[in-house]
């Protein structure tokens, strides 16, 4: 993305300059006409990493004394793209300037870039309720943009933001489960096709049936998902628990069966909110 309020916005936040070093061009600068451009080499240093670009820069008309004069055509830009494993939660940010991020490479997620000045800036997470993750050191410096023209970025500089769940959203998850468990326990003998398995499979003869042991949430993860044109197929987020048991009585005799019973969760949180659909199995 090369946004110029983004850019201006975003490197009045680095902590760190860099330094210019050598400047060099291919050939003998005095051959180049008025007019024409060509490649410079351009060597620079930032929090003591040293990298170089590439950049296109036009002969202009020489000065009243004589003197060779340049144009800069592509500004020194370095493309970051950060990686997360929750890139429906919306966009990261350095100081107020949004920076786009991109899903999971491995899942074949799509992939976006933000057009930075060299420097070193602390990334920060979208803000929620809901995940959370650790605030990010990056060293932009090294990468090449190919031209701010280009939707070709060349070299990016990678950073990651990591989701995890929040308390608040793990309590949320267990008091939604137990309300989803008891409204399917509820309704037998009609049960939701999303109700467990084994409640479905026993909705017709069971009687007199009773929960003796609630699903305890055992963790909060994100899972490896399909993209269909660049949107996930389904929240790659969700939540296990351990098994839950059931009793009841199948026949006359008044014996009493106990199961077993499983539970998951998709979730998908936003800033302020979040839904979570329950099933019987991943």
């Amino acid at each position: 993305m090369l946004d110029s309020e983004v850019i201006e916005t975003a490197s009045a936040a680095s902590t760190e300059r860099l330094v210019v070093g050598e400047l060099r061009t291919d050939g003998d600068d005095a051959g180049v006409a008025v007019g024409d451009m060509v490649d410079i080499d351009a060597q620079y240093s930032v929090a003591g990493v040293d990298s170089r670009a590439t950049l296109r820069v036009e002969r202009l008309a020489d000065t009243w004394y004589g003197f060779p004069r340049w144009r800069v055509i592509d500004p020194l830009l370095v493309p970051l793209r950060v990686e997360t494993n929750l890139p429906e939660i919306g966009a990261a940010t350095i100081a107020s300037a949004p920076v786009d991020v991109s899903g999971p490479r491995i899942d074949d997620a799509p992939q976006r870039a933000t057009l930075l000045y060299p420097g070193v800036y602390t990334l920060a997470a979208a803000q929620s309720e809901f995940v959370t993750a650790d605030d990010l050191e990056l060293i932009v410096a090294g990468g090449t943009a190919v031209s701010s023209s280009s939707d070709v970025f060349g070299d990016a500089v990678d950073g990651a933001l990591l989701y995890s769940a929040t308390e608040a959203l793990e309590t949320q998850v267990t008091e939604e489960a137990e309300a989803f468990i008891a409204s399917c326990f509820a309704s037998l003998p009609e049960v939701g096709e999303n109700c467990p398995t084994s409640l479905r499979l026993r909705a017709d003869f069971a009687r007199d049936v009773a929960v003796s042991e609630l699903p305890a949430l055992e963790g909060i993860a994100t899972y490896q998902v399909d993209y269909v044109d660049g949107v996930a197929a389904e929240p790659p987020l969700r939540a296990t628990f351990t098994p839950g048991r059931f009793s009841y009585t199948a026949d006359d005799t008044g014996d009493v069966d106990t199961t077993r019973f499983s539970l998951f969760a998709w979730i998908s949180p936003t800033a302020d909110d979040v839904i979570i659909e329950f099933r019987s199995g991943l």
